[in-house]
């Protein structure tokens, strides 16, 4: 596989961004004119994701711009199969999951929101197998005030109903601000900033996957060595520590709201060891995870009996 270096790794990544940057913006543009959002479907969280799920570590909304965007989600109290397209989306709240199996063709645009970053991963996925690299993420900065309270009104009104129509108006108004951003900033590139936030996606999505550092780089056709520079300049940290962060993260989800036993949630996590799992939660959090579960027990039946 051909490694490119620092240089045309930006080149090619800024190029590719701005273009999309474009084009998405004016095929948003068309959908809101043309088509109402009629439907949104809403995952739940707080359960054991399946295996080659992707996990929502920020609120995502996903939506289909051509074709059907057909996935896997937990909502109304069981695993469901649902197949959004133009004019529908799919909320992913954090903390809970999808898993797309990319057979029939579709153009998409996720949105993944953030108190201080906004970014949209864009793909364009013919069928039949989706290569990471044909996903490109855009960040569009910070979200303005007025999106950020619609993003809190229709998370809020999707949780006590997910069948509210006032959601769907919420979510036509968090499209308008995030066209407004996608046309009107200017992206601003650190060293192959694009990829370092297609990297974060993706570990942040799959990290209960069976990778390892060389996968990685191979996977974004980059080098061990460069990849390892990536993470120490725009993390501060290792991809070992960052992942296996990541993971604990999500292990503490587990224990809080779920009966699972320590070696389900440790396979689920992206432990194949349940030792090894221990070993590092309790680096992480300063207890075992037997102990953290019986505190947010402890706390959470604090809460209910006031």
């Amino acid at each position: 596989m051909k490694l490119y270096d620092l240089l045309d790794i930006c080149k090619i990544m800024k190029i590719v961004s701005n273009n999309s940057r474009e084009e998405l913006a004016g095929l948003i543009e068309k959908l809101l004119a043309k088509n109402r959002i009629r439907k949104v479907y809403c995952a739940e969280g707080k359960t054991m994701m399946p295996p080659d799920a992707n996990f929502s570590a920020r609120d995502r909304l996903a939506l289909p711009i051509n074709g059907c965007h057909r996935m896997t989600i937990f909502s109304k109290g069981k695993v469901s199969e649902i197949s959004p397209v133009r004019g529908e989306a799919t909320f992913i709240p954090e903390g809970s999951w999808n898993k797309p199996d990319w057979i029939l063709p579709v153009t998409v645009a996720t949105f993944c929101f953030a108190p201080n970053e906004t970014d949209i991963s864009y793909v364009k996925c013919p069928g039949g197998k989706f290569k990471e690299r044909d996903k490109v993420s855009i960040s569009i900065g910070k979200f303005h005030p007025d999106g950020i309270q619609a993003l809190s009104l229709m998370r809020n009104i999707f949780r006590a109903n997910p069948s509210d129509r006032r959601g769907l108006s919420a979510v036509e108004i968090i499209l308008y601000y995030c066209l407004e951003n996608l046309k009107n900033s200017d992206e601003k590139y650190g060293k192959s900033q694009s990829l370092w936030i297609s990297i974060r996606n993706y570990l942040d999505e799959c990290f209960s996957s069976n990778i390892s550092r060389d996968d990685l780089a191979s996977l974004f056709g980059i080098s061990s060595n460069y990849l390892s520079n990536l993470f120490q300049r725009q993390s501060g940290t290792t991809f070992i520590e960052y992942i296996n962060a990541t993971r604990i993260k999500y292990a503490c989800m587990l224990l809080e709201s779920t009966n699972s036993t320590l070696d389900e949630i440790a396979l689920s996590s992206g432990f194949n060891e349940t030792s090894y799992f221990c070993r590092v939660f309790k680096n992480k959090t300063g207890m075992q995870p037997t102990l953290y579960r019986s505190k947010a027990r402890f706390k959470n039946s604090s809460k209910n009996s006031r």
